[in-house]
């Protein structure tokens, strides 16, 4: 597992997989729960670099390797789970950034409302540690709140089940090698690409929705006088008798500013007590009721008075998932909190999602106020976080000390209903509060206090006030509390859905008789709005006073361009109004949407009285621009309704404006309303199978690419004009058949904004007919199609005679090499007594039926002796056929007419079936077309071998037939990677595959040394091969070892306090290779001879010699016998770098000003092995061992001397190896004598050391590195 860097000099080498080096703070994520047409936002996704590449498990149990390349859209690669039943993907790329990976036999119960779309967002799953994981964290919900335990228990493959009262659900885990057992059980209807209506989730009765278990991470030297806190003080208010509840990384428990202050804590944190190991809980804690006591009272909390119940929900990483903050506030409620305080959030939502709805439910049954930290994804507009979007939260953003906004704040709206969110500001901007020992995130002030900032640092202050509040109206429940912090927050000028009502002022709330009510939300008013009914919003104010209070009313509200409403479109009712002393009075606001003009509106309905009597209640509303239906008709390639149409509409001129993405089943037309504008229209559209089973006839591409809309529209998308795409080698004589297919489709708007979709197929199991309808080139902006696809060496060919049998095999078909001839068995439909009444043994057995699920069939073929099964349609129509990944039966499928012309021959006499097989093929075709500013109305793509590169692999294994799993990627440098499944692998083999090659071409090969989970991963670099090249590449050739290898600016490099220091667990004799899986690792860290246990501490900046010792461990089997347990020391000696000598470092470590590689020396291999791993016994032998630096390394690489050491019995004796004294290049040549294979346990151990002039040296030692034969 990889090391991977951290701040505040501490070298983090944790057990990962092959995880991102680094990653900034990423853009916002898409929201979740939003409707179609996203409103428009103010910026476009940040620019990310690239990075190593990740795996994400689905919960379909597929496994898509993810790595952001840089180009215009990731590189995403899929390993099908064995039965899963998945044959179609669909990616899709918006413009802000989200990268959703969508399995056919999900999107229906996706489309349906019952599984949540950001469970197959790959970036975000990506980018917030969801990579790499053993488990997939879910929240499951239901219609009722009966019996949840026990309901969740009851679904397959599941553990740590945590009830949530609150939202009738469950927080669980789904371990990833079961996540396809989970879903053939929870969804077992979608094998067949069932629509929603028949996805069969009735299995799991009572499950509403599955929902992702959303990632929460915690999100002025005194900012007490800035809100007015020392006045509130001044009047008696220190929250004395308040129960706040912080729910965050725990607190620091030694800490003199919460001494006495905490009644209550619990850790829901497995494996963590409520100490604080991170830093942020004990900060915002001491913010809301610290007593100041380490520095005489200097940095006192705003409510030292309150009583602190402590809630650990972020674990001392500063993370964890949404069901542990539900858990943590059903526990605050119980507990008796007045106010919660969550400085945390997840991702922009509605206001919908799982967390939200227990805050509201928790909110409304207790009275307990909830502050919420709106978030740091700022200064984006629509990003306000959950919990902070729940509707009962109040959402706090950041200001400076100056009351600027905080560049960082998260902004508003809303996602999808414009609501008023963030709700009031407060200081977030170098705020000084307690610092847990230990710990070191942001800048330390003494040794008891530290200064940080964000929105995490504001929502304290406010809860703090909040408690105040309370204290003065012990019987106000959180709405009377929340109308009053925001309606006596003081406006500071900046926009309403920035700042909210405005910041927070402790003076003016605990010192006021006046309250109104803090927002009034007119709503979102759609076009057309002639004859719309007024919208009339009550606002109350409360007098807490002994005086009656005489108040008038103002409306100051304005659209984005500071224009007012028109006159009579906006009115308050009535302008002047009398609060009675100890009571309550009523305005009300009401707008008349059809005489308003099209903006969105906001400002404040002002209250005042004698002297300083003000109260402000923020007002918004929106009233949309011209707005239409565009129906997008939709026609099958056979005239009629087609089975399955994915349709994405945007807008041309900035697809920030609108975009969506839908797909419908068995619908003839789609309807969109979208805003005036120039749109472009694309998608798939799928032709149903004529004879009424589950497989596309067709699958076709199109693109609409100028839709002008103006007024109610329909355009037509009408696949019986769609082009068959092809791929030929003009000059290869041998067949081939296809195994996969990709189209891409990008489309660029006019504003540079790129858009994509990519469908992904497989095609080796079908008959299924992939195309595109032509399409013109665009007057604005570009269109793009890139077309990848493999064919391969068949790996069954049938023929009666010197007739060929046309016919699928399954992902799971049984393989043999050579050619079997046995009689072909007529057995009808294949039933029992079908079979009982024929001699099948050692016959190739023809089956009538369906073949889409030939499982059953092959079972029983097997077990009455049958050589192999063919599989004929009942009826016309496509062909498909799968069956399990245990069947080791060869099974084929053909169609009805093939089936009727075989019996045709049987009826006239015997028939033989000739079978010719490979275990595995021996060439293949990667094959790459790009068609660019149009769909043409030719999509036949021709080529020859002279144009291709040849790559010719050597795939080494442990054993015989041992399956695994490959894919060779190829694509335009412009692209930055593709969309592809990985086939599988017969192993050991040798294969060639001719590649699309040239300039602008990219390859990139991937390896799985077995199929499914637990397999060793090998990744290539990315290669730019010449046409008519041959390039000579062996996979999984032993010893596996550490690499350094990375395409990153840096793998092992450091500034004044950070270190990079992140091998590959895995690698083989290619210098390239790299990768992980099936190896454990643990690390110990040494500095000057002397181990150091606290990482915080590790780097120093004048010279020092470093040790980093890492022991790999591997789990071993049959399939993986080598290198079962290895250690490397690397000793390298490094002071703080003056200068940036790595180009790029500083997008990888944060803030880095001077950066440099490590002198770390770096050993690789080259065994002249079988493809087996195995040397010959019983004879002098020699290899190689390379020796290298790290990338971005400037000095000197030379090595002084190397000594490598061999054992046959692992490592209980070793003898010296001879090793050339002279290296060349980096290289060192060994001789050494092998045993004879008796004499030894059957395996060489290898123990090298290599050092440098200069103190630096790296001791490795491989145990079991290769085999003897």
């Amino acid at each position: 597992m990889r090391g991977v860097i951290a701040t505040a000099a501490v070298v983090a080498l944790t057990a990962g997989g092959a995880a991102a080096v680094a990653a900034p703070t990423p853009a916002p994520p898409p929201p979740a729960g939003a409707p179609a047409a996203t409103p428009a936002v103010t910026s476009g996704p940040a620019a990310r670099p690239a990075a190593d590449p990740v795996v994400i498990t689905l919960i379909t149990g597929d496994r898509v390797v993810y790595a952001d390349t840089g180009g215009a859209r990731p590189d995403v690669s899929v390993e099908p789970a064995p039965d899963s039943g998945t044959r179609e993907m669909v990616m899709t790329v918006g413009p802000d950034g989200a990268v959703l990976v969508v399995p056919d036999q999900a999107q229906p119960l996706i489309t349906a409302g019952v599984l949540d779309e950001r469970l197959f967002d790959v970036r975000y799953l990506a980018e917030n540690g969801y990579a790499d994981l053993d488990t997939i964290p879910l929240i499951v919900t239901y219609a009722d709140g009966a019996r949840l335990a026990q309901r969740a228990a009851a679904l397959p493959a599941v553990a740590d089940v945590t009830p949530l009262t609150s939202i009738d659900g469950v927080g669980l885990e789904v371990g990833t090698e079961a996540a396809a057992d989970f879903w053939r059980q929870f969804a077992p209807g979608t094998r067949a690409g069932r629509s929603a209506a028949a996805a069969g989730i009735a299995a799991i009765a009572g499950v509403e929705r599955v929902w992702l278990d959303a990632k929460v991470e915690a999100s002025l030297d005194d900012s007490r006088p800035q809100i007015g806190v020392p006045e509130a003080w001044e009047n008696g208010f220190t929250g004395e008798g308040v129960r706040v509840a912080v729910l965050d990384t725990g607190y620091d428990t030694g800490h003199p500013d919460l001494a006495g202050q905490v009644v209550g804590s619990h850790s829901f944190i497995e494996g963590e007590t409520v100490h604080d190991g991170h830093g942020h809980g004990t900060h915002v804690a001491s913010t809301v009721a610290g007593t100041g006591a380490a520095s005489d009272g200097r940095y006192t909390g705003i409510a030292p008075g309150a009583d602190l119940l402590i809630g650990k929900v972020l674990s001392d990483e500063g993370s964890s998932f949404g069901s542990e903050v539900i858990d943590g506030m059903e526990w605050a409620v119980e507990q008796g909190a007045d106010v919660v305080n969550l400085s945390l959030g997840s991702f922009p939502t509605n206001g919908q999602d799982p967390q939200s709805q227990a805050l509201n439910r928790l909110s409304a049954e207790s009275g307990t106020l909830f502050v919420v930290a709106a978030g740091n994804f700022g200064p984006g507009s629509q990003t306000v976080t959950t919990p902070a979007a729940a509707d009962a939260a109040l959402a706090v953003g950041a200001v400076d000390g100056e009351d600027a906004m905080a560049g960082f704040s998260s902004r508003g709206p809303r996602v999808g209903d414009h609501a008023i969110k963030p709700e009031i500001t407060a200081p977030g901007a170098a705020i000084v509060a307690a610092r847990s020992a230990g710990t070191t995130g942001g800048v330390p002030v003494g040794e008891y206090y530290l200064a940080n900032a964000g929105t995490s640092m504001a929502s304290p202050q406010v809860a703090g006030v909040a408690a105040l509040v309370r204290q003065r109206h012990p019987d106000w429940d959180a709405g009377q509390l929340k109308d009053a912090l925001m309606s006596t927050s003081l406006d500071l000028g900046h926009g309403l859905y920035e700042q909210g009502s405005g910041r927070v002022d402790a003076a003016a709330v605990t010192a006021s008789d006046l309250v109104a009510t803090g927002k009034a939300e007119l709503g979102v008013h759609p076009f057309p709005r002639d004859g719309a009914a007024p919208r009339t919003v009550p606002v109350t104010y409360t007098n807490s006073g002994g005086t009656d209070l005489r108040l008038d009313l103002t409306l100051d509200v304005a659209d984005q361009s500071g224009d007012a409403p028109a006159a009579g479109t906006l009115t308050v009712s009535p302008a002047t109004l009398t609060v009675p002393a100890g009571g309550t009075a009523t305005a009300a606001v009401t707008l008349d949407p059809a005489g308003s003009a099209a903006g969105s509106y906001t400002g404040h309905l002002r209250a005042t009285g004698p002297g300083d009597v003000a109260a402000a209640t923020a007002l918004a509303y929106v009233t949309d621009g011209p707005a239409y239906d565009l129906t997008v008709g939709l026609t099958g390639r056979l005239g009629a309704t087609p089975a399955r149409a994915n349709v994405v509409v945007v807008n041309q001129d900035d697809p920030r404006l609108y975009y969506t993405s839908e797909t419908s089943y068995e619908a003839d037309a789609m309807t969109f309303t979208v805003p005036a504008g120039d749109y472009s229209v694309y998608g798939t559209v799928a032709t149903a199978d004529p004879g009424g089973g589950y497989t596309d006839l067709s699958s076709d591409l199109f693109a609409l690419t100028e839709v002008g809309v103006d007024g109610d529209t329909t355009v037509t998308v009408d696949a019986r004009d769609a082009v068959d795409i092809e791929f030929e080698v003009a000059d290869e004589p041998r067949p081939t058949e296809p195994t996969q297919i990709t189209t891409n489709l990008y489309r660029t708007a006019a504003n540079g904004i790129l858009v994509a979709m990519g469908a992904l197929a497989d095609r080796s199991t079908s008959t299924t007919v992939y195309g595109a309808i032509p399409a013109p080139e665009p007057a604005e902006g570009e269109l793009t199609m890139t077309t990848v696809t493999t064919l391969r060496e068949p790996l069954i060919r049938a023929a009666a005679g010197s007739d060929p049998v046309s016919a699928v095999t399954p992902r799971y078909t049984g393989r043999f090499d050579g050619r079997r001839t046995a009689p072909l068995v007529d057995v009808g439909t294949g039933t029992a007594e079908e079979y009982a009444a024929a001699d099948v043994a050692g016959a190739v057995v023809l089956v009538e039926g369906d073949p889409s699920w030939a499982e059953d069939q092959a079972r029983l073929a097997e077990a009455h002796g049958a050589t192999a099964l063919l599989v004929a349609r009942d009826v016309p129509g496509p062909v498909s056929v799968d069956v399990g990944s245990a069947n080791t039966l060869p099974v084929l499928a053909t169609s009805a007419g093939e089936g009727a012309r075989l019996r045709d021959q049987l009826a006239g006499g015997p028939v033989e079936l000739t079978l010719t097989g490979v275990e595995e093929a021996r060439f293949t075709y990667q094959l790459w077309a790009e068609d660019a500013g149009r769909i043409p109305d030719e999509l036949t793509h021709t080529t020859r071998r002279a144009e291709l590169a040849a790559v010719e692999n050597a795939y080494h294994a442990d054993m015989e037939g041992l399956r695994g799993s490959e894919v060779m990627e190829v694509f335009a440098e412009w692209e930055g990677g593709t969309f592809r499944y990985f086939d599988q692998l017969v192993q050991p083999a040798r294969r060639t595959d001719y590649v699309s090659a040239g300039p602008d071409l990219r390859q990139l090969q991937q390896v799985h040394s077995v199929w499914g989970f637990n397999s060793a991963n090998l990744r290539g670099a990315v290669q730019t091969y010449e046409p008519g090249g041959r390039y000579p590449v062996t996979w999984h050739k032993a010893p596996s070892h550490p690499s350094g290898y990375t395409e990153l600016p840096c793998v092992m490099c450091r500034t004044e306090n950070i270190l990079a220091f992140a091998p590959w667990p895995r690698s083989d004799s290619d210098p390239e290779h790299h990768g992980s899986g099936r190896t454990w690792t643990t690390t110990t860290l040494y500095r000057d001879g002397e181990p150091i246990e606290d990482e915080a501490a590790y780097l120093v900046e004048g010279p020092a010699t470093y040790r980093i010792e890492q022991v790999g461990e591997a789990e071993v089997g049959p399939e993986h016998q080598l290198a079962a347990w290895s250690h490397t020391a690397w000793t390298f000696v490094s002071s703080a770098p003056e200068e940036l000598e790595v180009d790029g470092c500083g997008e990888l470590l944060p803030s880095a000003n001077v950066c440099a590689a490590v002198p770390a020396i770096l050993l690789g291999y080259d065994v002249p092995l079988d493809l087996l791993n195995r040397a010959p016994a019983g004879r002098g032998f020699g290899f190689t061992v390379r020796t290298g630096r790290p990338v971005g390394f400037a000095g000197p690489s030379d090595v002084a001397g190397l000594t490598v050491e061999v054992s046959f019995d692992d490592g209980a004796t070793w003898e010296s190896a001879r090793v050339l004294p002279r290296p060349r290049g980096g290289e060192f040549h060994v001789r050494t004598h092998h045993p004879r294979l008796a004499e030894t346990n059957g395996f060489v151990s290898l123990r090298v050391e290599a050092w440098d002039d200069r103190g630096n040296r790296t001791e490795q030692t491989i145990e079991r590195a290769y085999a003897l034969s």
